[in-house]
Formats: structure tokens, C-alpha cells, sequence
């Protein structure tokens, strides 16, 4: 491999929650698009590998690792992670919210798709599409709204009475019974089994409860209202009264570990996150829903939220990390910052211009809104140099 700057290209996923104007904008395109654009991948994943270009010709990412894995991933991640990049890097551009969901750990994907792909099961009955964990850093661009975790049972009792929803007895029951995190995971799944008579009572309470609020998005009030008008028969819109909602603003961010039952509600962030698209989905979507699977890798016990902030490491130089190894995310954003490392950064441009040297080699590329690169290995530490703005992943080895 020649060059240790290697430009890339990414991929733009369309999905149904995606924005028309965000990413549109961040990528230097302007004007609105002609559907929603969801996410945008930059990685190995084979659903939405990136390419680089290499001596003239785009080469699928996986396939530049394979030719040159040291040169490319260096010697570190080659012994803590295998010959693989062990991230996938998104940006989330979020105008509706996503399912209710949870991601599988390490082991709990690797057994489910070797038990899946032993079974031969269709596409369509699949839930692992890899066997690999999928923990996610995510970094609020816009101000960003989320529900995230379970509340203690004594606030779920409160907000339940609160909407009119004490006649759900028997459900409520199970919140009185121990040991906690099991119990408050077979409430969720009673919750979300809703049907017939009992469902149709409970949505019309809901409906009743927030009818003419105008109540903000800080309110659990505002999000049943919006999730009603979106999934009007789905008893996930419940999901307000009994998971804790979070707002990040830009620049903070949170660590989402394996089993945590989530979903993301509003706006758009940076996110890192395992090279996986396992999804295992409870409810709030048209898409395949799993809930004994779901139910049965989510982690159930009440936990407080902790948001993370960046630590300024140097001027221009901010950095996000989680407990997560794979998982880091840096920003340059002034003239001679450095980002260092021993392994494949994967960097876009989100304002601004410039160009990026390797101290190693001398070797320079230049960056404008919407340009993204790959920083091998080999290019050792980079220096900014102009007014760019640049978030770039960056795991440990």
C-alpha cells in the first residue's frame, strides 16, 4: 500500500426515519434530497462498505484490509482484534424515531447466528445478521432526544396512575414481585403483548391523557402524543412510561452497552459503534419484531443514565472514549491539532477546509465539507492544517 491517506467513499442508507435536509447539508450536497436519508456508514460492514481509492482504482474497504491488514490496521489491532476493522462509523440524521430495541453482546450474537445459520432460517426470519456485539458511542450533533432504560418501579407505578392506567392490574402486579430486573422484563413483555379489549383501552387512555398538551420534549407527554400519531396500534408507545428519556445536547454523548432496551427519538449525532447491524426489535416499526429474543438478551435492572463529555485533550483536540476498547471518537477543529495512533482511523469533514499531513511520511490530502478519509496505520500521527472540522474514529490497540 503506497499512500497512508487514502480517500474514501461512504455509503447514505435510506430509511423511513431519515431526514431530507441533514445530511444532505453536512455532506456539502445543500438543498433537500428526494427521500429520507437515515444514516450514513463509513466502515467494512458488507451492507454498507465503504470504498478507498488506491493507486487510481475504488476499492471495497474489506478488500484493501485484506491485501495489506498490517499497513493498513497495523500490528495492535492485528493482535487485539484480528486482520478486521472492529468499528463502523455512522452519522444519524433522526426526523422520526426508531424501534423500540436492544443490541446483542459478543456472545450472545455469536450464538445466534451460529444457531440461525445451523437452522438455515430464511433472511426474513433472521435476527443476526453477523456474529458480532454491536455496543454504540453516540455523539449529539443537534440536540437529541432519547429513550433509554428502564425506571425504578415505583416511578413506572406513578406515571401509569398518571395517565389513567391503573385498571392495567395484573400487569402492574408483576412490579411488585422479586427479584427486580426479571420482574421489570416480564412487565416490558406483558406490556408489549398488549392486545384486543385491554390494548384498545389502554391507547385510548394515552390518547385521552395527552389530548391538547402542549406539553415540550422534555415531558414524557410530548413523546406519547408524537408516537400515538406515528404508531397509533402499538402498544410500544408505553414506552415513555416506563424508560428514562434523555436529552443530550451537542456534544454530549452516550455509551448504549449491549441488552439496553432504547430508542433514539430525535436529531442527528456522530456514532461509533461494533462493525455489526444486529437489531433485535420489540416494537415502534414495520420491521421483523422479535420479542421472546429481545426479551431474553435485554438487560432488565434500573440503572441511572451517565452522560459522557469530552475531555479537550490539546487545543482543537477533543476526545470521547466508553469502556468499549473499539470505541473512540476524536474532533480537530483548529489549525495543527494531532490526532495520533497506530491503527485505521476512519475521518469526515463536517465544516470548513484544510488539508491533513502525516508526520511519518509527509504525505498531505485535502479535506472540504462532505470529503471523508481513511488514515492508515502507516500515516502514524496526522496535524490538521486550516479551519476544518473533523470527527475521526479512533479505536485503542
Amino acid at each position: 500500500m503506497r499512500r497512508s491517506l487514502l480517500p474514501l467513499r461512504y455509503r447514505v442508507q435510506s430509511y423511513a426515519w431519515g431526514s431530507r435536509t441533514f445530511l444532505s447539508k453536512l455532506t456539502g450536497r445543500g438543498g433537500a434530497s428526494e427521500g429520507p436519508e437515515a444514516e450514513l456508514w463509513m466502515g467494512a460492514h458488507p451492507l454498507g462498505e465503504s470504498k478507498v481509492l488506491v493507486e487510481e482504482a475504488w476499492v471495497p474497504m474489506a478488500a484493501a484490509i485484506a491485501s495489506d491488514p498490517v499497513g493498513l490496521l497495523g500490528a495492535a489491532n492485528m493482535e487485539r482484534y484480528g486482520a478486521v476493522l472492529p468499528y463502523l462509523f455512522k452519522v444519524l440524521a433522526i426526523a422520526e424515531p426508531l424501534s423500540l430495541q436492544v443490541h446483542p453482546s459478543r456472545e450472545q450474537a455469536a450464538e445466534g447466528f451460529a444457531g440461525e445459520e445451523s437452522a438455515r432460517l430464511d433472511p426474513s426470519e433472521r435476527n443476526y445478521r453477523d456474529p458480532r456485539g454491536k455496543p454504540e458511542l453516540v455523539v449529539a450533533l443537534e440536540p437529541m432526544w432519547v429513550l433509554r432504560g428502564l425506571l425504578e418501579a415505583g416511578e413506572i407505578r406513578k406515571r401509569f396512575s398518571t395517565f389513567g392506567l391503573d385498571f392495567l392490574g395484573e400487569e402492574l402486579s408483576l412490579l411488585d414481585r422479586s427479584p427486580a430486573p426479571a420482574v421489570l422484563g416480564e412487565f416490558v413483555g406483558a406490556l408489549l403483548r398488549l392486545e384486543g379489549e385491554k390494548k384498545r383501552r389502554a391507547l385510548q387512555r394515552l390518547g385521552e391523557a395527552v389530548q391538547g398538551s402542549e406539553a415540550g420534549r422534555a415531558s414524557p407527554d410530548y413523546w406519547v402524543k408524537r408516537l400515538l400519531d406515528l404508531y397509533p396500534d402499538d402498544p410500544g408507545v408505553l414506552a415513555p412510561l416506563f424508560l428514562q428519556l434523555v436529552e443530550l445536547v451537542p456534544g454530549q454523548a452516550l455509551f448504549q452497552s449491549p441488552g439496553v432496551l432504547h430508542t433514539y427519538l430525535e436529531g442527528a449525532a456522530i456514532e461509533v459503534l461494533g462493525n455489526s447491524d444486529n437489531v433485535l426489535r420489540a416494537a415502534l416499526t414495520t420491521k421483523r419484531v422479535d420479542l421472546p429474543e429481545l426479551l431474553a438478551v435485554a438487560d432488565t435492572r434500573p440503572a441511572d443514565v451517565e452522560i459522557l463529555e469530552a475531555e479537550q485533550t490539546a487545543p482543537g483536540v477533543k476526545r470521547w472514549s466508553c469502556s468499549a476498547s473499539e470505541l473512540g471518537l476524536v474532533r480537530l477543529s483548529v489549525s495543527g491539532a494531532e490526532l495520533s495512533g497506530n491503527t485505521l482511523r476512519l475521518c469526515l469533514c463536517v465544516g470548513g477546509g484544510g488539508r491533513l499531513r502525516s508526520l511519518e511520511s509527509g504525505e498531505e490530502a485535502d479535506l472540504s465539507v462532505g470529503s471523508a478519509l481513511a488514515i492508515t496505520a502507516a500515516a502514524g500521527t496526522v496535524r490538521l492544517a486550516g479551519d476544518a472540522v473533523v470527527f475521526c474514529a479512533t479505536p485503542t490497540c
